[in-house]
Order: C-alpha cells, then structure tokens, then sequence
C-alpha cells in the first residue's frame, strides 16, 4: 500500500511539473510576433534627425571635392582662403539677374553667407533653391570658389561651381494679363528687361503712406517695392494683408530700382485679387 500511494505522488508531482513546463513553450511564448517588431525600421531611421526634423535633401551624389566644409577655417584663414572652394548647406536671398546672397543654413553666425555670383546656365537650378529661414532642413549643397571681401561687410563674396540636391526649375508662367508670375522672375530678368512690364504675386503690405505704399513679397526674402496709387484704389490698398501669413495677390506694373539698391524697387499699383 505504502509503495502505490508513493508512486502515485509520484506521478501525480511529475504532470503537474509538465504541465508548467508546457506553458512555457517557445511556439506558445509568441517568439516570432517579438522578433519582428524589435528592430526599428530602415525608413525611419534614414528620414528622421532627433527632434523629428527631416534629414536634408540630397540627390544621392557625393561631396564634390572642396578646401572647406563650411565657413569656418575659411573664415578664420581670411585672405589666404580667396581662390579656394567652399561646400556648404545654403539658401539664398538677395537674387538678381546675376547674383545672390547664400546663407548658410546649419552654420551658426552673421559672417556665414557670401555674396554668390552665377550664369545663365545656372540660372534654373539657382531659382530651385529654397529662400527663407523656415527650410534649412532642406537647404542644397552649393560649392563656390571664393574670390574676395565684399566691402563693408568683409564677408566672402564668390562664383557658383555646383548646386546639388535640386532639379533645375522653369520660371513660372505668368497669368492672364501680366508678364510675370512671380518676383523671382523679375529680379532673375533684371531691370533692363522688367520696367514696365506687369508682374502678379503674392505681397503683404508693410507701409501705408497718403500715395504710397510699400509692399513685400512674400516667400522671397528681402525685398521692398514701393507702389504709387491712385485715388480710387485707396479702398484696394485697405484690402492687401499686413501679415506675412496673410498675403493677398497684387498686380504691379515694374519700375526702376532704387539707385541706391537693387532690392528697393518701384512700380504702380494696378489691380488687387
């Protein structure tokens, strides 16, 4: 009697312990659900910078060859860095028909831009590049040779060698009615080609005067055309938005630019949309 009731503990303490052991099975722990969720996607690790910021655009070339990476020791070696090149992540402001001013968009510092110019060739692929603040996380790579000081300033000013990172970019077509659809292709044109023709954008208006008022484009950096009205446009001239968010769309017929600078430019106001 004594020997069946121990092996009957014993049996029965042997299926309690498979039972236990059962439930801890690979096949029933869910093994594979976990493998395939561990890792974190390639995707999101090639798009997205701490913070949440996307990474910076790129065409999948290279870095061209350059002396400098950046402003910095091109800065710091002054004259002895004139004929050498710069690569840079930049937009650009300041464009007229044969240059413009390029920030450099992830370099901290007031001496960081360079007067820039360029050709007709590039003309296109320069139009492609970003121009206010907001998309540094988008900014091309510009490699340019510097070639001296600008006066005042002594910041760099240089030649275009490359623009990477962007597709070349037509000149919008202009509206019924105007010869420009945007102030881009004005200032790209120049003031031998602009005067007197008409030009539709988007403006807000930053300065009201008794027959003036100054307006600024919006999405083009820094730039001021001074307009001219006329009497029975005072209630259009109310209509136009104060607010670089709260752009209306102006049509102006092209003045001259200021003698004093090319980005103060002058025309009359002809229709607000």
């Amino acid at each position: 009697m004594k020997n069946k009731l121990a092996s009957f503990i014993c049996l029965a303490f042997f299926g309690v312990s498979a039972m236990g052991t059962s439930k801890r099975k690979p096949e029933d722990a869910g093994l594979p659900v976990a493998t395939a969720t561990v890792e974190p996607t390639a995707t999101t690790t090639a798009t997205t910078k701490p913070g949440g910021k996307k990474t910076p655009a790129g065409d999948g070339k290279p870095d061209p060859a350059a002396d400098y990476k950046g402003f910095e020791d091109a800065n710091l070696d002054g004259k002895s860095a004139f004929g050498k090149t710069v690569l840079t992540r930049m937009r650009r402001t300041s464009t007229t028909e044969s240059a413009f001013t390029g920030y450099a968009c992830s370099e901290k510092g007031g001496t960081n831009s360079a007067l820039i110019s360029y050709s007709d060739s590039q003309r296109n692929t320069v139009r492609a590049m970003p121009q206010l603040a907001n998309y540094r996380d988008t900014c091309p790579r510009i490699l340019f040779k510097i070639k001296g000081f600008q006066p005042y300033t002594k910041n760099f000013h240089g030649e275009l060698v490359e623009i990477l990172d962007v597709s070349p970019e037509e000149a919008e077509k202009p509206p019924a009615g105007a010869d420009y659809g945007s102030i881009d292709a004005v200032l790209m044109d120049g003031p031998a080609k602009y005067k007197g023709k008409i030009a539709e954008f988007e403006a807000y208006r930053t300065a009201t005067k008794a027959k003036q008022i100054t307006v600024t484009p919006c999405n083009a950096g820094f730039l001021w055309i001074q307009l001219s009205f006329k009497a029975d446009q005072r209630d259009a001239v109310k209509s136009i938005g104060t607010e670089y968010n709260h752009c209306s769309t102006v049509k102006i017929k092209m003045g001259a630019p200021s003698p004093y600078s090319r980005l103060t430019m002058n025309g009359e106001l002809v229709e607000v949309k």
